[in-house]
């Protein structure tokens, strides 16, 4: 296994350089970081079971502590979930972008799910369901609907320049859409079979040139949005000011050596990546200033 980072830019203007070392009891991984013009030294110092997190020779008793100046999110071939499983699925991963963007909506959906509980336990049960709970079903789905309208909005705004990049998509119009069950639940009678519709079970999805993508495109071009989608995902919902880091776990399979190298470009620029592959020359030249390690013996060692 290779692992290939763009270190380089994320070590700029310091004088150390990366660290990993590694035998058989424990391990150190670590660097230094430029967050709002300050430098900053975080290592990683891993045993058995254990793991510590300092930074400026300070430990990192939170997690919030870890994560205040360095977020991380994580990447794999499985991104293309994203179009190919359940409306479940997606339905949670733009709940979790809604609820990052805004915090204030986490209790709106916990407040909607126990709603809803209520609603099934009531048919179950033959009991009749009160008109305040009915109109609390349509208020509280409302206001996830407008939310996850809004999120996809801004997706919207931002997808379009960027699949233009490849040329497959060049001449392309795309366009994120939601696919609610009804279009408005204030005209929605209280009835035994309500808990069937509503914002939880929803669904939404990219359309080409007014075609769902995941029933009438390749599953390179799948690939290649579902990329686009999480990367935007990450990026609109992390905090301000907050130096991110991307972990790739070898998700550009089925994608020929352009539009990889696009993809790849793309998420260097936006990202600090560390990408995991099987192949030493598993990536474009036109990512220079790359710093190599490979695992060989359960050793993790630079690539020369």
């Amino acid at each position: 296994m290779y692992y290939l980072a763009n270190f380089k830019s994320f070590l700029r203007k310091t004088t150390r350089k990366t660290v990993i070392r590694h035998d058989a009891d424990s391990a150190v991984i670590g660097g230094e970081f430029e967050h709002c013009d300050m430098v900053y030294q975080r290592y990683v110092k891993l045993e058995s079971n254990q793991q510590w997190v300092f930074q400026n020779q300070e430990l990192l008793k939170t997690h919030t502590a870890a994560h205040t100046q360095l977020g991380a999110d994580y990447i794999s071939a499985d991104t293309i979930r994203l179009f190919y499983d359940s409306p479940a699925f997606r339905r949670h991963q733009l709940d979790v972008c809604v609820q990052k963007k805004n915090p204030t909506m986490r209790t709106i959906y916990r407040q909607y799910d126990r709603v809803i509980q209520q609603k099934i336990e009531s048919v179950k049960y033959g009991r009749e369901w009160p008109a305040v709970y009915h109109e609390r079903w349509q208020t509280l789905g409302t206001q996830i609907v407008e939310e996850r309208h809004t999120m996809l909005n801004t997706l919207n705004q931002h997808i379009q320049p960027l699949i233009h990049q490849f040329s497959q998509l060049e001449h392309t119009a795309t366009q994120v859409r939601y696919m609610p069950i009804v279009s408005d639940l204030h005209s929605q009678p209280s009835t035994p079979e309500l808990y069937r519709v509503g914002p939880h079970v929803d669904d939404w999805g990219i359309y080409i040139n007014d075609q769902l993508v995941s029933q009438y495109y390749s599953r390179g071009i799948n690939r290649i949005l579902a990329l686009i989608m999480v990367s935007l995902q990450i990026q609109l919902t992390q905090p301000p000011g907050q130096t991110h880091r991307l972990l790739l776990d070898d998700p550009f399979i089925e994608l020929d050596a352009g539009n990889k190298a696009s993809i790849m470009q793309y998420l260097w620029n936006q990202f600090y990546c560390i990408y995991a592959t099987t192949s030493a020359s598993d990536h474009p030249s036109t990512l220079p200033h790359l710093d190599q390690f490979y695992i060989q013996n359960g050793c993790i060692k630079p690539h020369t």
